[in-house]
Order: C-alpha cells, then sequence, then structure tokens
C-alpha cells in the first residue's frame, strides 16, 4: 500500500497572517486530498507561526516547519527536502487556488511537469493553450512554453515530479534576488522528457507582478543572474537541440526598470554582450526591450497619468543611467528618442513639466 502522498504542496509563510487562512483553506477544500502540505514559517515576526500551528493541530496532512529567516528560496528549498510526495506544486501564501486545482493538474500524470494558467487580480492573467502530455521531443512546444510570457516564468501554477528534482539536486539559488523562480523551473525543464497543460485558471495571484519593484541589484548581482539565465538556457537548447534566441531572457527585460541606480548605461551594455549579443549600444539602448526604452516609456505613463512626482524620480534614474547621445540611439520610436533627447538638454525636472503638458 502506498503511504506516501501523490503531492506535496509547499507554501513559504513570511508575515502573512492577514492571507494565510486563504490560501490553506483553498487547499483543505481541494477536491483531490491525496496530499501533503508543508508549511514553511521562515522565521516570520508576526502570528503566521502560531496560525501554521493551529492548521497543523487540525489535519494530520498538514506539518510545520520553523526557520530562521533567510528568504523565500531558502523557504522553498527546506520544503523539497522534507516532500514526500511523488509532485511538488509551489503556492505563495498570498495566493490560493481553485477548488479542483490539483485534480484538473494530476489529470495530466505521470507527465514530468505539468502547468495551467492563473487568474492575476488586479493584473495580466493568462490562459495557456491545451495540450495533451506531450513529449519534449516535439521542438516547437518547447520553443512555446519558453518564449512565451508567463509558461516558466514562476514555480507555482504548475506540478514538478519530485524524482527528477532529487536525481538532479534542483534547488532554488539563495545567491539571487530576482530571477530565481525562472532559473528553477529552467533548470527542471532541462532534464524533463514531458510535458503537459491545463488551458483553465486554476492559480490566484495576488500580489505585485515580477521583483523589480523590490530590489536593486549591484553590477556583480545583475552579472551573477545574467550568467545564471543564460547557462540554463544554452543547457535546454542543448538538451532538445533547439536555437531559442537568448538575447532577452533575464536581463533585457521590464523588471530592470528600477534597477538604474548602480551603475550607467556603459557598464550594462558590456554585461550585456559578455553574456549575449555582440550588438552596438545604440542598437542595445534603442530596442523595445532595453531598459533605457522601458523607462522612458514608463516615465512617459507617468506623465500622462498625472504622476508628476513617480515620473520626475524615473527620470531622474535614467539621467543617471545614461551617457550615449541621443544621435548614437537608434530609437524605435520618436517620442521616446523626443523625451530622451529633452532629458539630456534641459535636465530631468523641466523634461518632466513638459511631458506632463503633452
Amino acid at each position: 500500500m502506498k503511504e506516501s502522498p501523490f503531492v506535496s504542496i509547499i507554501v513559504p509563510v513570511y508575515k502573512a497572517e492577514h492571507c494565510l487562512a486563504r490560501c490553506v483553506d483553498s487547499i483543505l477544500r481541494q477536491s483531490f486530498n491525496d496530499w501533503e502540505l508543508l508549511l514553511i514559517d521562515d522565521g516570520s515576526p508576526d502570528n503566521s507561526g502560531a496560525l501554521c500551528d493551529k492548521y497543523a493541530a487540525s489535519d494530520a496532512r498538514i506539518s510545520v516547519c520553523h526557520k530562521a529567516n533567510r528568504g523565500v528560496s531558502s523557504a522553498r528549498n527546506q520544503g523539497i527536502l522534507q516532500a514526500k510526495g511523488d509532485y511538488v506544486a509551489f503556492i505563495d501564501s498570498d495566493d490560493y487556488v481553485e477548488l479542483n486545482y490539483l485534480e484538473k493538474l494530476i489529470k495530466f500524470a505521470p507527465a514530468d511537469l505539468i502547468i495551467c494558467g492563473f487568474k492575476n487580480i488586479g493584473g495580466e492573467s493568462f490562459l495557456p493553450d491545451a495540450t495533451d502530455a506531450t513529449s519534449l521531443n516535439n521542438k516547437s512546444l518547447v520553443k512555446k512554453i519558453m518564449v512565451v510570457p508567463y509558461y516558466l516564468d514562476t514555480p507555482w501554477c504548475k506540478l514538478f515530479k519530485k524524482d527528477i528534482i532529487s536525481k538532479h539536486r534542483l534547488a532554488f539559488d539563495q545567491n539571487l534576488k530576482l530571477g530565481e523562480d525562472t532559473l528553477f523551473c529552467y533548470e527542471f525543464l532541462s532534464n524533463a522528457t514531458s510535458v503537459g497543460v491545463v488551458s483553465e485558471m486554476l492559480y490566484i495571484y495576488d500580489g505585485q507582478w515580477g521583483g523589480g519593484s523590490k530590489y536593486k541589484l549591484s553590477y556583480d548581482e545583475l552579472s551573477y543572474m545574467a550568467q545564471r539565465i543564460t547557462g540554463a538556457m544554452k543547457n535546454i537548447n542543448k538538451a532538445f537541440n533547439t536555437d531559442l534566441e537568448i538575447r532577452y531572457k533575464g536581463f533585457h527585460a521590464s523588471k530592470l526598470i528600477n534597477l538604474f541606480t548602480d551603475y550607467q548605461d556603459k557598464q550594462i551594455y558590456e554585461l550585456y554582450i559578455k553574456f549575449y549579443d555582440k550588438i552596438t549600444i545604440g542598437d542595445f539602448l534603442g530596442d523595445s526591450r532595453s531598459p533605457l526604452t522601458i523607462g522612458l516609456s514608463q516615465a512617459v505613463t507617468y506623465a500622462m497619468e498625472g504622476n508628476k512626482n513617480e515620473c520626475l524620480a524615473l527620470l531622474k534614474q535614467i539621467k543617471r543611467f545614461t551617457t550615449t547621445p541621443a544621435s548614437q540611439i537608434t530609437f524605435c520610436s520618436k517620442k521616446l528618442k523626443n523625451s530622451y533627447c529633452l532629458l539630456q538638454i534641459i535636465g530631468a525636472r523641466l523634461t518632466g513639466m513638459i511631458l506632463t503638458k503633452l
């Protein structure tokens, strides 16, 4: 008789007393009940730990680990060490799941990786295309789940086969502030052989998307993130004989709009060409997905919405970030080029006033 649960659900808990009940109750209501719930109390200073203990006392399938605060990656890794299930699921404490979440996902077992969509409260949701449990020998499928946003950005709304995690000693990189969740998914994928996709939004995400608003990376931290992400993508290309474009993954992305303050454009350009494409600095800065372009676009949006302080703060960041003349940058739009020229000539405050009046 099988004694271990089919699914181990790992929930990192930190300052979650206001939302933990919603999360755990959604798990308790699952139509599929062959699971264990691992509540990892990451040294939470509020009443979260006591709430975890209360839940564990009420249901034998729930266990609690109280540990010193080391961050979400450390908490998830502790959960992986304790997990006994055939599959591992990650749910954040401020999120919750539909009552048939597990039931819908396990229908695709024994696929190595099972993915569903999510609803984003106050943001953009994700509904993936349906597929049967399919071999990853299908190159077009590998490219799709790598290239299309949200398939592999996060560890939640997924089931991961535990044997693969254990065999390849996969874990969340605790040295990363950003991208550690995407990196885990990439490293798992490179060792997987099959995937199933549920075309339903069964996970409810209730938070601010991405970590760019929370962290400012030093040059060394950004360099390390680029090295890990590009390395993982190269392993995927090797494993599946694909030719995925590495150019924009984990680096050349919108999360960088708040990371201008620690270095200038020439430094970030040198870092970019070290790990990514050999292009000119003008093409790099002017691309529609570059940190400069995304930052300028956000500043313009702030101005149009009347958020003067936010616009000014971002323009000041961009002004510090950029040393390259406008004549050397191939901008993707005339509006952005004009905004950049104004910024370089008259400074952030006057540029912000002009943008606000447009």
